[in-house]
């Protein structure tokens, strides 16, 4: 979770909806060193401030005032040493400003430092209890990091504060949606795609799918998945066609195709995997980088036998997402295709890969792997390895001999 990509809008307490009319005549003029300036283009509040704060008869409160809108917008050009270093310098200036604790805790949750976060969270939360954005970022916190009761906690303590609260709801929703408890799921994502998309889009962004999209299109994937857990699908598979017809992006129509490809099948339910392929290759079209979407398509195709397409749109999913994350992911399903097309030696190959690749990686990234080995009957152990042994060896290749493994 790329945390500022959430937090791409001025988070002010106590600083008022700015009228469009207002907006546009600030935008207009020269920019200058003030909160209502970095509220509408914070980027132009960085020239004028860093001239302020060459004056050197500028009171501390004044000097703090200007590292804090400085270092916001070295924060929103992605400049995070930068912000970093003038929050520092305010907070030397004004100890208990919680607006600089606050953004010193996203900046350390951005970059995975987590006890960092946890420091300047909880000391913003303490200096401004009654701020909603200040208990988001300790929700944000531990929903990272798995905590997910206390991340629950803090987030209905950041909408008691604030209702209306998009990021609040949105993040609930996901706790609840990863518990299976989709009835009590159900009012926020109703919530959130009755907003008005301004209100959405002026939350900023999040990562689905690996893909970074606004509010409302993720909240409406979010509210089908709680329709389909109900056992709703057609009402699941309507808000998705919607969602289509209003933005008609590749991230909407690979929902699509994702939702009709996971349906059940069987009695009412006839095979639709067809058309989940048909979308799904749209989505692609849409958008050739979609590495995600490639993963999927070539799922899709390895279902219906149709192997050699297959691993075309894997070696695709390689080609356009070579991250660590993503490395294992798309390496032991080719090992997979390439077993179905009979090339058993170089799939055994690529299974032992993945288990080396995931465990240099860390436990988070090997455990899915490790847990199919179980499943399947050939990692009899209670804890997965620290490197790769002869076990890992052993059970990689005992699993991609059984045709039914992987």
């Amino acid at each position: 979770m790329r945390c500022f990509d959430v937090f791409a809008w001025f988070v002010m307490a106590g600083v008022a909806a700015i009228p469009a009319q207002a907006a546009a005549e600030n935008k207009s003029s020269s920019a200058v060193c003030d909160f209502v300036t970095a509220t509408i283009a914070p980027l132009s509040v960085v020239e004028p401030c860093s001239k302020k704060l060459e004056i050197k008869t500028i009171s501390d409160a004044e000097r703090a005032k200007a590292l804090y809108l400085r270092g916001y917008g070295y924060l929103v050009a992605k400049r995070n040493t930068k912000a970093t270093a003038d929050f520092m310098a305010g907070l030397k200036l004004t100890p208990n400003d919680n607006l600089m604790h606050r953004q010193l805790g996203h900046i350390a949750l951005d970059l995975g430092e987590i006890n960092k976060a946890l420091y300047h969270a909880h000391r913003a939360a303490e200096l401004y209890p009654k701020g909603a954005e200040e208990w988001l970022l300790l929700g944000l916190i531990h929903h990272w990091i798995g905590g997910h009761e206390k991340a629950l906690a803090f987030f209905n303590k950041a909408i008691e504060l604030k209702p209306d609260h998009v990021i609040a709801r949105y993040r609930r929703a996901s706790i609840l949606i990863d518990r299976e408890d989709f009835k009590a799921s159900l009012p926020d994502t109703q919530w959130l795609i009755r907003q008005d998309a301004s209100l959405l889009s002026a939350r900023g962004s999040t990562s689905y799918f690996f893909m970074t999209v606004d509010y409302q299109q993720a909240s409406y994937v979010k509210h089908a998945q709680v329709l389909a857990g109900m056992g709703k699908f057609s009402e699941g598979e309507r808000i998705l066609t919607d969602l289509v017809r209003r933005h008609g992006t590749a991230f909407s129509v690979f929902a699509k195709a994702r939702y009709i490809s996971l349906l059940p099948i069987g009695g009412q339910f006839p095979n639709r995997n067809e058309e989940a392929i048909a979308l799904m290759q749209k989505a692609v079209e849409l958008d050739p980088n979609f590495s995600f979407a490639w993963r999927n398509l070539a799922t899709d195709l390895e279902i219906e036998k149709r192997f050699t397409e297959a691993l075309a749109a894997n070696e695709t999913a390689r080609l356009t997402n070579q991250s660590a994350e993503a490395v294992p992911m798309i390496t032991w399903e080719r090992a997979r295709i390439l077993r179905s097309l009979g090339q058993t030696d170089k799939a055994i190959e690529l299974g032992i890969a993945t288990l080396d690749t995931a465990l240099i990686l860390g436990p988070w990234a090997a455990m899915p792997y490790f847990e199919k080995l179980h499943r399947y009957g050939y990692w009899l152990y209670a804890e997965i390895p620290e490197k790769l042994n002869e076990a890992a060896v052993d059970a990689a290749t005992a699993c991609f001999l059984d045709p039914n493994c992987g």
